[in-house]
């Protein structure tokens, strides 16, 4: 029998509870053992699961590796210096590998995900909302995320049709990488009115 060899590997393993139970804090604030924590969750982990199967993947002349990556390693996010760094980090390494293992047939991405609506079980935890919070709805050109946009993406990169895609990351975010975040500061364009005078134009 031939020997399995692994193609794709999912580095999906981090955890919101890091930020959100005070383990992570702002870089002054964090105590080195929380920081070799989360940075052992969300970087350490994935470098030990694809470094086990590389090899395997180089040997079956193909693979696919999409690494799950977060909209803070592109934007700052104050009091989660932690996830900040590992997840950039992340980026960083994607790249890496895409160029070390392209000769092998590996091809290695990340997908960095933004606003995810999900629904959380345990008390106290309120999913996010962009209908109740208008920050999140200023960062948004279309909706909140939903977890099966998150696994179209991955899909797509683990699938045959992305075998000319490597070393990039791709936005999933609704446009949030495209948004400022800042409210309109000139008129807004009433788009469909007859009249372009002051008055058919509105302010965010």
């Amino acid at each position: 029998m031939c020997p399995c060899f692994p193609t794709i590997l999912v580095n999906n393993a981090a955890s919101s509870d890091l930020v959100r139970n005070g383990v992570d804090r702002a870089l002054s604030e964090i105590e080195d053992e929380n920081w070799e924590f989360i940075l052992n969750v969300n970087l350490t982990g994935t470098v030990r699961i694809t470094r086990a199967v590389l090899r395997r993947m180089a040997a079956a002349g193909r693979g696919s590796i999409i690494n799950i990556s977060s909209r803070a390693a592109a934007s700052g996010v104050p009091g989660i210096d932690g996830y900040t760094a590992a997840k950039g980090a992340l980026e960083a390494l994607t790249r890496s590998v895409a160029v070390e293992c392209a000769e092998y047939g590996v091809r290695c991405n990340a997908v960095q995900v933004s606003f995810v609506q999900v629904i959380d079980e345990r008390a106290g935890r309120d999913s996010l909302d962009a209908n109740k919070d208008d920050r999140l709805s200023r960062l948004l050109l279309t909706r909140m995320g939903r977890p099966e946009d998150v696994a179209n993406a991955v899909l797509y990169l683990a699938s045959d049709e992305a075998e000319f895609v490597t070393g990039i990351v791709v936005p999933v975010d609704g446009g949030a990488s495209a948004v400022s975040g800042v409210p309109w500061v000139s008129a807004k364009p009433a788009f469909g009115a007859a009249s372009t005078s002051s008055d058919a134009l509105v302010w965010s």
